[in-house]
């Protein structure tokens, strides 16, 4: 769901709605007799429902901020980078200065992120080497700037660095607090905030039962204090 979708559909019926439409005989649906008053109440929330969901998503991703995220796509995103060698020296160019003016003077830091004249410097070389290495998609080009170019173009790997823990969306956080609420139930809500953070972990990254070896986990666990045998 984007805004412009919802823009449409705040000037016209969507899919569903207008399959429901089309399935209305007579003021029915499945037997059900709809008044002009039900009508007039379900255009209401329809409305209020989609200007709402707007205004939360408006005041999630601010335009400038959504407008750095897509600068930052076009800069280290090898994967749309132009094939000519003549048309990539000028590629993205006016996307870096942006993002160099926003990262390069954060307020409060005590220093700027990154250092304006050397990304411009440097941002042909990297473009080149990236192109080179098959255009790679975003994340794998942020991997490389992270990893094997990370000494040779500093500035890139943390604008790299920066860009793989932008969270575009509320899923990892919805899913964490779903997690969250499977372990720490009612029934063992005295859990510890260390304690449940450990389980979460655990249910979260750890492999299967069937993976786990258990031989090591047993001595690690019985070389952490004596042990009342049994």
């Amino acid at each position: 769901m984007t805004i412009a979708s919802l823009e449409d559909l705040m000037n016209g019926p969507g899919e569903a709605e207008t399959t429901f439409n089309e399935a209305l005989q007579d003021g029915k649906f499945c037997g059900i007799t709809l008044t002009q008053a039900d009508a007039q109440t379900s255009l209401r929330v329809r409305t209020d429902y989609i200007a709402e969901v707007t205004k939360s998503i408006k005041k999630r991703f601010p335009s400038e901020h959504v407008g750095i995220i897509a600068d930052l796509d076009t800069v280290i995103n090898a994967s749309r980078y132009p094939g000519a060698d003549s048309v990539l020296k000028s590629y993205g160019l006016e996307a870096l200065e942006r993002v160099c003016d926003h990262y390069g003077s954060q307020r409060d830091a005590a220093a700027p992120l990154v250092q304006k004249e050397r990304m411009l410097r440097d941002f042909l070389p990297v473009k080149r080497v990236l192109a080179g290495s098959g255009n790679p998609s975003f994340s794998e080009s942020c991997r490389l700037l992270i990893t094997s170019l990370g000494e040779m173009f500093p500035d890139f790997k943390t604008l790299a660095e920066v860009a793989l823990v932008i969270p575009v969306s509320s899923v990892a956080a919805e899913r964490g607090f779903s997690l969250q609420n499977n372990i720490k139930t009612v029934m063992r809500s005295r859990l510890s905030e260390a304690k449940t953070q450990r389980l979460m972990t655990i249910a979260y990254a750890a492999i299967s039962l069937d993976a786990f070896y258990y031989a090591p986990a047993s001595t690690q666990f019985k070389s952490l204090r004596p042990r009342r045998k049994v």
